[in-house]
């Protein structure tokens, strides 16, 4: 997903955000995926054709190395020229369980969310039962990675904090919103996220009526 970002006292910027996984391989175990969150500075920029050339025959990329790894910091400091912020899908502190994002990241609020799946690593007692693996859900801030609510619902404060376990099996599909017509009122109404038919309780909160954006190119009629 992407969405422009205006922060007061800096340039506004396109934040990029991605995960990695190969949905064709989900019992892989061995791939250490990842969630990115890149920055285009110049999302406004108009460039002449010269320009664009430049650009296309000497790119720049931005790679993993030169984003801000937030995986084990709960209260990063992602600066204003920071490249991005990326999250190891892990646990601990260098244990891989094969966790890969294979559904779509959605931003909404100022928050990531997405969902992710992790295989079975032990084999099936009966050969015929299908190994279903488990899912998590992220809901995450968009400008460093922190949760935005302790999900785990442990009292301590730890990385786990940024998601919670699913109760589907399979590969859970994208994180979606859904804003009830009863309750609540005109500016206020409650918001539910869901992944499928799973409500992911405690992820969301009200964040006001949604607004309805028209586009228009300019110069046409």
């Amino acid at each position: 997903d992407a969405a422009i970002v205006r922060n007061r006292g800096s340039n506004p910027y396109l934040a990029i955000v991605v995960g990695s996984g190969y949905r064709g391989h989900p019992l892989n175990m061995n791939i250490q995926d990842r969630l990115y969150m890149v920055k285009d500075t110049s999302p406004f920029a108009v460039l002449t054709q010269a320009q664009y050339n430049t650009v296309m025959s000497t790119p720049s990329y931005v790679t993993d190395s030169q984003l801000v790894n937030i995986t084990d910091n709960l209260t990063a400091t992602v600066l204003t020229a920071d490249k991005g912020w990326k999250l190891e899908l892990r646990d601990g502190t260098s244990t891989w369980i094969g966790e890969k994002a294979l559904s779509a990241a959605n931003i909404f609020n100022n928050r990531i969310f997405f969902t992710t799946y992790i295989p079975t690593q032990a084999a099936a007692v009966d050969p015929c039962t299908l190994n279903q693996g488990s899912n998590r859900a992220y809901a995450v801030s968009l400008f460093n990675g922190s949760p935005v609510e302790n999900l785990d619902g442990q009292t301590s404060t730890n990385k786990e904090d940024r998601y919670k376990t699913l109760e589907q099996g399979s590969i859970a599909p994208e994180v979606v919103f859904l804003f009830p017509d009863e309750g609540g009122t005109v500016t206020n109404r409650p918001l539910l996220c869901l992944s499928g038919v799973e409500v992911l309780a405690g992820v969301c909160v009200n964040a006001g009526a949604p607004v309805r954006t028209f586009w228009q190119e300019s110069g046409m009629n």
